[in-house]
């Protein structure tokens, strides 16, 4: 639909040779690759990354995309450095090892290859290679997958069935252990945090009957906040620092039974004939959070069946929390744009189809409103993609401010834009685009040579006829009208009319 609007000269196309200029590598052994042509149709066609690496000195002599957007890193930063020694590998030394390996077989796996983005996140690739040789040099061919959210999903799933198979084998003969294990259930049922937090407090006042208790999660690296408890005296106030309780700071169960024995959690305080346990909750080597009881009136300690079953118990909160935590992740993930915050198109396919039916069904207007940047790779190629990132972010941004809540605001891909206007007429959204696009105008950006940068829109305004309008032909016309207003100059919004 872009290539529609913008008549724009085609790109070059990326040689995955290193002859220019540009990729010359330090020594004369990763002077060549496969064939441009056969390079750039694999590069082209590729869905995963792809390194070209030298089989003899280890250089990188290309990489698509896909990789660059991964790593964060520029194509010329890597072409020409050992794999090894480029800043994402976090272990040089296994890497080496493995290129050496892989330089001695036709083909190999790598399950997971840490590596870390120029931004600092921790990544775990997968590495399929192979060896071609042309023209008598020999090249590994690295196709590149991102695996990190897999293989944190796996960890998550494996602590899971870890768990389960613990409360199996206690639960048999335990009638507690039945009872936590249907709180796992309930958990694991739980849509969000505040109906898992409900269930942890319900189950805990009958798992621990007559004693008082709470639930508290970290909130950054400073705070715990509480969000449950249950019992007649409350534990803790609603926020405190992690330094106050002991089992946050060892990593490890603190009992408190009385002054003689050990120190009183400063959340908790020394309070006259009461104990308490406190068990962290702890994944991957971090506390997320902690489970505190109060103990009888007597200082008793906590008998080792209840210490026992507080740890059980601790363990099934805290995976059925953090795998909640990654589901609502994944789930953002799939409907949302990183870059800009806004939702994506996939998003818009289902969302727009549904307002569509509910103007025909209402009889009220809908309309919708195409947003490009105008000459945006221009500005990218005088201002650097960092700068062009911020851009998108920021107009992303203002366009998530400037609508309502009953409004629908997406990225339609690259530099699109797509505004959805329930219940607003033709002329209402053409007055509140002209808006936004003056809003744009007045941005600004890094500058060059002392000159700040800034960009402007155009945008394509239609409104859905009651009776026959799609979504498809909705964006039909507002595209239309989008490129009309490109056409004439650009910097504009124009309107469309209403799709037959």
């Amino acid at each position: 639909m872009k290539a529609e609007r913008e008549a724009r000269p085609p790109e070059p196309p990326r040689d995955p040779r290193p002859s220019r200029e540009s990729r010359a590598a330090p020594d004369a052994t990763a002077s060549s690759t496969p064939s441009a042509e056969s390079g750039e149709r694999i590069l082209a066609s590729a869905r995963e990354g792809i390194l070209f690496v030298n089989a003899d000195s280890g250089r990188i002599t290309d990489v698509n995309r896909y990789v660059e957007d991964l790593l964060g890193y520029a194509q010329a930063e890597l072409v020409g450095q050992r794999l090894w020694e480029i800043d994402p590998v976090t272990s040089h030394d296994s890497t080496r090892r493995a290129i050496r390996r892989l330089s001695k077989q036709e083909s190999t796996l790598l399950p997971a290859l840490s590596m870390k983005s120029r931004a600092g996140d921790e990544l775990s690739v997968e590495v399929i290679s192979s060896i071609v040789t042309v023209g008598g040099t020999r090249f590994i061919v690295c196709h590149v997958r991102d695996v990190t959210k897999e293989r944190a999903l796996a960890r998550a799933n494996r602590l899971n069935d870890q768990l389960l198979e613990v409360i199996h084998t206690m639960g048999q003969r335990d009638r507690e252990m039945i009872r936590l294990h249907a709180m796992h259930i309930s958990l694991n049922a739980c849509t969000t945090h505040e109906q898992a937090y409900e269930v942890v407090a319900r189950n805990a006042e009958t798992l621990f009957i007559g004693k008082s208790g709470f639930l508290a999660i970290r909130k950054g690296m400073q705070r715990l906040q509480t969000v449950a408890s249950w019992g007649d005296e409350p534990m803790a106030p609603p926020v405190f620092a992690p330094a106050d309780c002991e089992a946050v700071a060892s990593g490890k169960p603190h009992e408190f039974a009385g002054p003689l024995e050990s120190a009183a959690c400063a959340h908790v305080g020394d309070r006259p004939g009461t104990g308490s346990l406190c068990v962290p909750m702890t994944i991957d080597g971090e506390v997320m959070g902690v489970l505190c009881l109060q103990g009888p009136k007597d200082h008793a300690p906590f008998d080792a069946p209840r210490r026992r079953l507080a740890v059980a118990m601790g363990a099934s909160v805290k995976i059925s929390i953090s795998n909640l935590t990654l589901r609502e992740s994944l789930r953002a993930d799939a409907t949302v744009d990183v870059l800009t915050g806004l939702h994506n198109r996939r998003f818009l396919d289902h969302s727009l189809q549904r307002e569509v039916h509910r103007a025909k069904r209402n009889h009220s207007p809908l309309c919708v409103a195409l947003i490009d940047i105008d000459q945006f790779k221009t500005f990218n190629d005088n201002r650097g993609h960092a700068v062009g990132d911020a851009a998108l972010r920021e107009l992303g941004e203002l366009l998530r401010d400037t609508v309502r809540k009953s409004d629908i605001s997406c990225r339609y891909g690259g530099d699109e834009f797509v505004l959805v206007f329930p219940d607003s007429s033709l002329e209402n959204t053409r007055m509140r685009v002209e808006q936004v696009r003056e809003r744009v105008r007045a941005l600004r950006f890094g500058s060059a040579a002392g000159v700040p940068g800034r960009i402007s829109i155009s945008a394509g305004v239609a409104q859905a006829d009651a009776v026959s309008a799609t979504s498809a032909g909705l964006l039909l016309v507002a595209d239309k009208a989008m490129y009309a207003a490109k056409q004439a100059g650009g910097d504009r919004v124009a309107v469309g009319p209403s799709p037959s």
